[in-house]
């Protein structure tokens, strides 16, 4: 009978051979559909054709080949995982490269600075994200486009402005435009999570956004006046001032070729975020 020769080449014997190849196939499934999130390496392609490879060994009776993928089978699968978890973390970044445009100010860094300077001064917190070559529009939650000259009077008139959220950031491009405020990062959901719990939330996000992308993000602490810089997903906490206007002048400029260090002092001030 032909339904006997389906379930007898199946091995479904009894009800519990079906709940277990229904409970197999299930997790192969999940993993697949895992798999597909990939869009940069077809993981979901070279995964379908290595089952197939296992399986055809067994049907065609070759059992060296069978015993070794099966004995492997572990391996190969941490394997899939790992790849897929490093692309899906490049993936986190929708790269767009941005046409290079000219410099709107040259002083445009000192401006922002100086202004984040003294609404820490108030007590106020202030955070700030410099995007460069790679558009991070994809990534945020921002409430309007502003695409404006940096300017010392339009900075403070935003930054005492009601409407300023000190919890979000200051969006500014490195050729001195000022892009918006009041804008955070897209959640990440369970990739954030798996971060370290020992610091904060948008410190994880950022983390993994920086990675990628070529941008910087700083926050300044109105207690301790100290700041927390996150750039080429690192994290340098409590820098006190001198020292971090500095770092952050030496990223945004080394990217245009630049060097804003003093000769005589570049052994102490060399950019951590060089490699």
């Amino acid at each position: 009978m032909w339904d006997y020769e389906i379930f007898y080449r199946l091995a479904i014997f009894s009800i519990n051979d079906g709940i277990e190849i229904i409970a197999i196939a299930s997790l192969f499934y999940s993993f697949s559909i895992w798999l597909k999130q990939d869009q940069q390496k077809p993981l979901v392609l070279y995964f379908y054709g290595l089952a197939t490879m296992m399986l055809l060994t067994d049907l065609v009776n070759l059992p060296t080949l069978s015993n070794s993928f099966f004995a492997l089978s572990p391996a190969i699968i941490m394997l899939f995982i790992l790849v897929h978890q490093k692309s899906l973390q490049k993936n986190f970044v929708a790269l767009k490269n941005i046409q290079p445009s000219e410099l709107i100010n040259s002083n445009w860094l000192d401006i922002l600075l100086r202004a984040c300077l003294i609404s820490t001064n108030q007590k106020q917190k202030v955070a700030c994200l410099i995007e460069g070559k790679d558009a991070l529009s994809e990534l945020l939650n921002s409430p309007f486009i502003l695409r404006t000259k940096i300017q010392a009077s339009l900075l403070e008139a935003l930054l005492n402005s009601t409407n300023y959220d000190q919890q979000k950031m200051i969006w500014v491009s490195n050729t001195g435009l000022l892009l918006s405020i009041n804008v955070d990062w897209k959640s990440l959901d369970s990739q954030a999570n798996s971060q370290s719990q020992t610091i904060d939330e948008w410190q994880q996000i950022s983390l993994l956004y920086t990675a990628q992308a070529d941008a910087i993000v700083f926050r300044i602490a109105p207690q301790e006046r100290t700041f927390d810089i996150i750039a080429e997903g690192k994290l340098l906490e409590g820098l006190p001032i001198d020292q971090a206007i500095k770092l952050i002048q030496s990223y945004c400029l080394k990217k245009t070729g630049q060097d804003l260090y003093d000769k005589s002092n570049s052994k102490k001030s060399r950019s951590p975020f060089y490699t």
